[in-house]
């Protein structure tokens, strides 16, 4: 079955050919919900007329790509062990 890679920048995750159909462009609900608050984030910089707010919103933004580097990270270490783990039972 054919498989579709996240558009989440750096996520290895992948969905399938029917969500896709369905619309979808992320393979989980958190990949969806980290793109959509980087857009906010990026959006709320680029209107901010207070410098404090800018700043605010630029820190907001770089912690939330750390979080979604980590998340990344981890879900690159899960598919080594469950490809591993299903090549230790066969």
């Amino acid at each position: 079955m054919k498989r579709h890679d996240c558009s989440r920048e750096g996520c290895p995750g992948t969905y399938s050919h029917k969500m896709h159909k369905d619309g979808y462009r992320h393979c989980s609900t958190t990949c969806a919900w980290i793109n959509r608050d980087l857009n906010v984030a990026i959006d709320s910089i680029r209107d901010a007329d207070d410098p404090r707010v800018e700043a605010a919103f630029t820190d907001a933004y770089l912690a939330l790509v750390q979080a979604a580097d980590a998340l990344s990270e981890y879900r690159r270490h899960r598919n080594r062990a469950v490809v591993a783990a299903a090549q230790s039972s066969a």
